[in-house]
């Protein structure tokens, strides 16, 4: 099996370790994720080369879905605990987001922007446990009431949960999106809602 991105060490020591997977398809939307999970986990972003000091010394490993060939994504998702697909757009990749939705055991989490058409089929493929997130209402974690004054506010719905999140300046739709992102993580890793939006606060 040809897989640049993991290391024959990386190979043997994964299984041993099982450390929790986030895998991010997306422009740049690992970075909100990364930036909540490390207040509270030891969490690594790999940017190329899996190595084994990064399975030793990290309970989560981030991976964007470029760094990587499908086969050794599909290595990963089978030997880690809990492995989390998370999907904000399916952007020339939708073949390969396909695929690793299909391989994501009922013991991982599939997490999709529901907004966009292109892969919110892809819950209809996987066994894996769904969560939603977006700007229309049937979106697990639904965001309302956004308005920009002297920066922006805005709240999130989740189930009968409304957490309000008020940031210093002004924001973009997209970056909306990462911090949706980051919630739908943080439910699936056990980090409730108001411990996300804490770790936000200088966003």
């Amino acid at each position: 099996m040809k897989n640049s991105m993991l290391s024959i060490f990386s190979k043997i020591i994964f299984p041993l370790k099982k450390p929790q997977i986030i895998i991010v398809s997306g422009n740049n939307q690992d970075e909100v994720v990364f930036k909540v999970l490390n207040q509270y986990l030891k969490v690594k972003k790999i940017k190329d080369k899996l190595r084994a000091s990064d399975i030793i010394r990290n309970e989560v490993l981030i991976f964007e879905s470029q760094v990587g060939e499908t086969e050794s994504f599909e290595f990963l998702i089978d030997k880690s605990k809990a492995p989390v697909l998370l999907v904000t757009s399916g952007y020339g990749e939708i073949g390969k987001i396909t695929r690793l939705a299909e391989v994501l055991p009922d013991s991982g989490f599939l997490l999709l922007n529901s907004d966009d058409e292109a892969i919110r089929g892809l819950i209809e493929k996987s066994a894996a446990e769904s969560l939603t997130f977006g700007f229309q209402e049937k979106a697990d974690f639904q965001v309302t009431d956004v308005k920009n004054n002297g920066g922006t506010n805005f709240k999130i719905n989740y189930k009968v949960n409304i957490v309000p999140v008020r940031l210093e300046r002004f924001i973009s739709r997209e970056e909306i999106y990462a911090i949706l992102a980051a919630a739908v993580v943080g439910e699936a890793l056990k980090i409730n809602l108001v411990k996300v939006t804490e770790a936000l606060k200088d966003y």
